[in-house]
């Protein structure tokens, strides 16, 4: 892959053209897999972590009230 092809690619993921199938690109078309995949991830575990310090925390708040 060529600088040119990739920022053609970045291009046209950027203006909302869709890349639907591996046939129509298919570096473009697994590099947005792999980076939707990365971002699922990441608001995963970050809901997780939320999560887990509201849990974390609310024994104090329960303290602190009384």
């Amino acid at each position: 892959m060529t600088y040119a092809s990739e920022v053609k690619d970045t291009k046209k993921s950027g203006t909302g053209k869709k890349v639907n199938s591996a046939i129509d690109n298919p570096s473009s078309y697994y590099k947005r897999r792999t980076l939707q995949k990365q971002s699922n991830d990441s608001i995963a575990i970050t809901q997780r972590k939320i999560r887990l310090n509201k849990d974390g925390l609310n024994p104090f708040a329960k303290i602190i009230k009384k």
